[in-house]
Order: C-alpha cells, then sequence, then structure tokens
C-alpha cells in the first residue's frame, strides 16, 4: 500500500514541477566543486594567500560554496506536503535553514563588485600591492557585512517560505526580496558593465598611445640606423655590424611593445570572462523576475533556463580562473589533451608541497649516486659547442661587444619611451610566475 500510494503521489506531479525540483541539483554540485578547487588552489599557496586578488577571489569563491551546498538541496528541505512543490520532504527549521544560506548568497554577486573594484584601480589607475591593501578592508567587508545581515533580519522576522526552487523568502514579501536581493543584484550588475567599459576603453586608449610611440621610435631607430650604415664605410664587417645593430634594436622594440600589449590584453580579457560569468548566471533569474512584476508571472522557459544559470556561477568562474593556465600548458604541450592537461594540473596544484620536495631531493640524490655512462661525452659535446660560439678573433670581438652596447642603448631608450604608457602593473601577473614554478616542480 505504501508503494503504490508513494508512486501515485509522484505521478500527481507536472513534468514541469519535477525539471524545477531536479535540474538545478548537478549544477549547483559542479559549482561548489569548482568553488572548493579554487579555495584550495589558494590557500595552499602562501604567494597568492598574500595577494588582494586572490583574497578577494577566495571570497566570492567561499560564498558561492556556501550557496551551492544550500541549492543542491533544492526542494527537499521544504515542508513536506508543500502544494505543488516535488521531492519536499522538510519542517519550517530545513527551510530556514536554506533559506539563510541562500540569501547569503547575495555576497557572491556583491564580491563580483569588489573584483571588478580591484581590475579598476589596478588597469586604469595603476595601483600597486600596497595601496590596494588600504581599501581591501572595505572589498570585503561590505559583502560580508549586507549579506549576513539581510539573512540575518530575515530569519528574525520568520519571512524563509517555499518559493516552489527551494525555501527563500516568502513570495507575498515582493518588497524584502527586491530590497534584499535583486536591488542589490541588479545595481552589481549595473556596477560591473560600468568599471568594465571604463577598463577597455582605458585599454584601448594606452594600446593605441603604445602603438604610436611604438611607430615614432621605429622611425628613429631605422634613421639612426641608415645614418650609422652611411658613416660605416671602412669595411663591410663594420656594415654588416651596423645592419645587424639596427635590426637587432628595432626586434627587441617591437618584442617588448607586442608583450605589453599581449599582457594588457590578457588581464581585460579575464576581466571580461569573470563579468561573463556574472551575467550568464543572474540574466535568466532576473528576466524572470522582470516578467514577474510586469505580467504577475513568468513563463516556464525562462523559468527552466533559471535553474540551470542560476547554481551556475561557481562551475564559470573555475573554468575562467583555470583557463591562463591551461592556455600556458596548451602552448607549451601542443600534443597533449585536454585529459592529460587537467590530470597534470591537479596532481600539480593540490598535492602537498613536502612530498613533491622530499620525491625532487631523493630522484637528485640517486642521480649522484648513479654516474650516467655517457657523462663525458656531453660534456665534450658542450665545450665543442661553447668554443664554436666564440669569436674568432680580436675584432670579431671588438663587434660582439659594439653590438651587445648598441641594443643595450636601444632597450633603454626605447623603455624609457614607453614606461609612461605602461598599461598593466606588475602585480596582475602573478599567476605567471607561479604557473611556471608549479610546472618546473
Amino acid at each position: 500500500m505504501q508503494d503504490t500510494s508513494r508512486s501515485s503521489s509522484t505521478s500527481s506531479f507536472t513534468w514541469q514541477q519535477k525539471w524545477i525540483a531536479i535540474t538545478p541539483k548537478p549544477f549547483a554540485f559542479l559549482s561548489m566543486i569548482g568553488s572548493t578547487l579554487i579555495i584550495v588552489h589558494i590557500l595552499r599557496n602562501q604567494k597568492r594567500r598574500g595577494k588582494v586578488y586572490h583574497r578577494i577571489l577566495l571570497g566570492l569563491s567561499v560564498y558561492d560554496t556556501m550557496k551551492s551546498i544550500a541549492e543542491i538541496f533544492g526542494t527537499f528541505p521544504i515542508p513536506a506536503g508543500t502544494e505543488g512543490v516535488f521531492l519536499a520532504s522538510g519542517n519550517p527549521a530545513t527551510c530556514s535553514a536554506q533559506g539563510f544560506f541562500l540569501q547569503n548568497g547575495i555576497g557572491t554577486p556583491l564580491y563580483n563588485v569588489s573584483l571588478s573594484v580591484y581590475y579598476y584601480l589596478v588597469i586604469s589607475r595603476g595601483w600597486k600591492e600596497r595601496q590596494l591593501k588600504k581599501v581591501e578592508p572595505l572589498l570585503h567587508g561590505f559583502p560580508i557585512i549586507f549579506s549576513l545581515a539581510t539573512s540575518t533580519a530575515a530569519a528574525v522576522t520568520q519571512s524563509y517560505a517555499s518559493s516552489s526552487l527551494w525555501c527563500w523568502i516568502d513570495v507575498s514579501d515582493s518588497g524584502m526580496r527586491f530590497g534584499f536581493f535583486y536591488g542589490p543584484l541588479w545595481f552589481s550588475l549595473v556596477t560591473v558593465a560600468g568599471l568594465m567599459s571604463t577598463i577597455c576603453f582605458q585599454v584601448w586608449k594606452q594600446e593605441r598611445k603604445v602603438r604610436e610611440n611604438q611607430r615614432r621610435r621605429m622611425a628613429q631607430i631605422q634613421t639612426r640606423a641608415s645614418t650609422n650604415l652611411n658613416k660605416s664605410i671602412v669595411s663591410s664587417t663594420m656594415n654588416n655590424s651596423a645592419i645587424s645593430s639596427g635590426r637587432d634594436a628595432i626586434d627587441h622594440a617591437v618584442t617588448i611593445s607586442s608583450r605589453k600589449e599581449s599582457s594588457s590584453r590578457k588581464v581585460s580579457e579575464q576581466a571580461l570572462f569573470y563579468v561573463g560569468s556574472m551575467f550568464v548566471t543572474w540574466i535568466f533569474p532576473s528576466c524572470a523576475r522582470f516578467s514577474q512584476m510586469i505580467n504577475g508571472s513568468s513563463p516556464f522557459a525562462l523559468l527552466a533556463l533559471a535553474t540551470i544559470s542560476a547554481p551556475s556561477q561557481g562551475a564559470l568562474n573555475t573554468l575562467v580562473y583555470f583557463r591562463p593556465r591551461y592556455e600556458r600548458f596548451k602552448q607549451k604541450n601542443p600534443n597533449s589533451t585536454i585529459g592529460e592537461i587537467v590530470s597534470r594540473h591537479l596532481s600539480t596544484s593540490f598535492v602537498s608541497g613536502a612530498p613533491r620536495a622530499w620525491s625532487g631531493r631523493l630522484i637528485r640524490r640517486i642521480s649522484d649516486w648513479v654516474p650516467g655512462e655517457e657523462t663525458g661525452e656531453r660534456d665534450e659535446e658542450k665545450g665543442i659547442r661553447a668554443s664554436c660560439t666564440l669569436p674568432s678573433n680580436v675584432d670579431d670581438i671588438q663587434n660582439e661587444n659594439r653590438k651587445r652596447e648598441n641594443r643595450k642603448r636601444e632597450s633603454a631608450l626605447y623603455d624609457s619611451t614607453i614606461r609612461e604608457f605602461e598599461p598593466i602593473p606588475e602585480n596582475v601577473h602573478e599567476d605567471d610566475e607561479e604557473s611556471n614554478e608549479e610546472e618546473n616542480s
């Protein structure tokens, strides 16, 4: 009799109600795993823990983890017997607990604002790490205080109830919903969009200045090289030296300029990816809410998309966070598959440093104990290659020294000219050094 009644009660729900109850769970689980990976990756490295950028991402990931755990439970905490809710099997206490953590999740979009402010201060204002640390308490304080205050206020006023998807602020209390969640959410979306627009315009303007300065400097270098070429009529060797020096200076200047433009572009792209993750997460819930405000209800298509996008920010942030590391490794190892890259980075990122260091020392000791059979041949080959690179006479030595001095002088002049247009401070790119250390280890 119990099985018969259970099957009949299950069949009484529509497929739309079952979709709303089941669909958010796997996406929330992926977000929980992704945010946890970011948290572990930051906490296990002392250098990352000391950076403002990583601490903001740490706070963002912690809040998303709490929200994702609450979303995994879905309709389970809703009081049993609630009409039209599939899998409801909780009580008022479980409903209030879930509502508290979901409302506390408003800290996630507010932390996105803090991250955008960080990128704005670094890219557009050129702030250094010591300056950022002075405002860091504000970047953490506002999301933490606001989310904790609103979730506590809703719990004290017993405002948490079933909202079909999960327990949250009661549908009848639209004012609290707007003031505690949708208002701050839409404020965050507008603020982040404005900051990113300013950053993109600033990067474009700075790169244009760099390119103009590069063209002007290239013309000066070419003029200087042609002048040296006209003066160098003593011998063909001197002519070749002048041509080579000019070409080397031009190539070096182009390399520096392209590296600076690529660096600023990469940082702005990373910031835009985080913004894209935020907008993909909240665009459909916002559209559903607008439809409810205008028409009194929202189409099921919007609700279905909201059940997929709303729990997915942690998974999207994980893809954005590890994207630069994946691209660097793929560039160095083009034949590696995605599975090999993921497994290697998981092993290097989440295995403790002590066993890795111990195993490295053990391997070095074994290599010292067991001498290689070809050691003498390798040393001899190195000596031959080294001798082949040495100049053959005094004139060649002088020419090599002259070219080296010219390259240093051109590099110093170019750096001094372009430094005022430096688009990105150094503190944004700490991930490059860390990834190189991880790959070397």
